[in-house]
This record gives C-alpha cells, structure tokens and sequence, in this order.
C-alpha cells in the first residue's frame, strides 16, 4: 500500500462516517443500507495498520493525514456513543410502556372492592395480551437485556392469571356443589312434606267418608245438622290438603330439573 491508497482508504471511511449521520433519525417507513459500525471499526483499523511504516512525500503531509483520519475517528466514535445512546433511551421508553401494560393487567383486590371474577378476567387476559403485541411491534428498536425483562414480566404475570382462573374456576365449582346440595336438601324437605300432606289428607277424606255414614243413618236431626257442619270444615282442610299437595309436587318438579 502506498501513500495514496491510505488516503483513498481515509476518504471512504469519511464517506461512511457522514452516511451515519442520516440513519441516526430516518424517516418513517425509510430504510437505509449503509455500512454498519462494525464496518466502519473495521475500515478504522485497517487504516491505523496501513500508517505503521508508510512513508509520505513530506512528514508535514503524513501528520496532516493522521490529524485527519484521528479526528474522523473521535467524530465516529462521539456519532456511535450517540446512536448507542439513542437505541438505548427508546429501548427504556419501550420497556417503561410495556412494563405499565403488564402491570395493568393484574387482578388485584382492593379493601372495599370485590375480587375479579370471570369477565374482569377476559378483560385483563386481553391487556395482557396487548402487551405481548406492543413487545412484538418494537422488539426491533430494544436491546436484548430489556426485551428478555418484558418477556419474563409477561410470563409471570400469565402464571398470576393462571392461578386466578384456577381460584374462579375452583370457586364455581364449590358454589355448583353448593348449589345442588342445597337443591336436594329442599327436595328431601319437599319429600318429607309430601308425604306428611298425603297422611294427612287420607285421615281427613276417611274421616269425611265416616261422617257421611253417620249423617246419613242418623236419627238425630240436630246431631245430623251438626255433623254437616263438621263434614264442611273437613271438605275445607280437604281442599287446602290438596292445594298445598299442588304446590309441593311443583316445588319437586323444578328442583328436579334443577339437578338434570
């Protein structure tokens, strides 16, 4: 390599340096293809070998060369400082915004408030979700460390969700077995009420049945008046029996279908 190489060399990576300058705020939607920092490092270095024992016309042209491609240097390094400090501020602005997401998505129980039942769940299950989707949308502008913390902050808070809806689903279970012991407790009440009406109402017709015997071979007119009496009081509890019969049978009939 010669002295004129060298400077061809510092030209390009002057070149590649000002083709940073734009990239560091492109426009929306506009992508550039210029070179990375790898490449440039590697250009750098590549011109730091090509000074050791390059023999310039005059020492002055030589140092001016150096003062030169030592100044694009720090001028690159300051532009990739800055890049690394740009990346890495809206990487933390990224996180900060997916981290209050999953945070959202928390049930939580408050003195005065119910817990969170089943649609509060779908509700928070679906913020959750949005979270994994902001994380997808701009996985591409965060460094790797604040990528795997949303991830992980996601992971934790499903494993939260899940022992929620563990709880909710233990819970419904619990009132359904609740439910239905209640459902047949009433039924063996109805039952037993049942039967205890049915006693009773085979008592009163045959006690009906006698005094229409008797009314009707008496020979006392006033005890036959009286006995009539009797015989229509006994009709009335009859008919009440019988209601009161109706209304158990339905009682039965829905806590029935309350068990199919």
């Amino acid at each position: 390599m010669d002295w004129k190489t060298l400077e061809r060399l510092i030209d390009e990576f002057e070149g590649m340096i000002d083709s940073k300058l734009g990239r560091e705020f492109p426009p929306l939607g506009f992508l550039f293809s210029g070179p990375s920092w790898k490449d440039i490092w590697a250009k750098a270095a590549e011109i730091q070998t090509g000074f050791k024992g390059m023999r310039y016309p005059t020492k002055a042209q030589r140092d001016e060369a150096w003062e030169r491609f030592n100044s694009l240097r720090n001028e690159a390094s300051r532009r990739n400082q800055d890049e690394s400090n740009n990346r890495r501020w809206k990487s933390e602005s990224h996180r900060s915004a997916i981290l209050r997401q999953i945070e959202s998505a928390r049930p939580r129980t408050l003195f005065g408030f119910a817990p969170p039942d089943i649609e509060d769940m779908k509700a928070l299950g679906h913020v959750l979700r949005e979270a994994g989707q902001i994380l997808s949308k701009y996985k591409g502008e965060m460094l790797g460390e604040h990528k795997q913390e949303c991830f992980e902050a996601i992971q934790d808070m499903r494993q939260v969700h899940d022992a929620w809806w563990a709880e909710l689903k233990g819970n419904s279970s619990r009132r359904h077995d609740d439910f239905q012991s209640r459902v047949r407790n009433n039924l063996e009440n109805n039952y037993e009420r049942h039967r205890k009406a049915t006693d009773a109402l085979e008592r009163h017709r045959a006690r009906a049945d006698e005094l229409r015997s008797q009314i009707a071979s008496a020979w006392n007119n006033d005890w036959a008046s009286k006995a009539e009496g009797w015989l229509s009081e006994l009709e009335d509890k009859i008919a009440d029996i019988e209601r009161s019969i109706e209304q158990i049978e339905e009682w039965i009939r829905e806590d029935e279908d309350k068990l199919r």
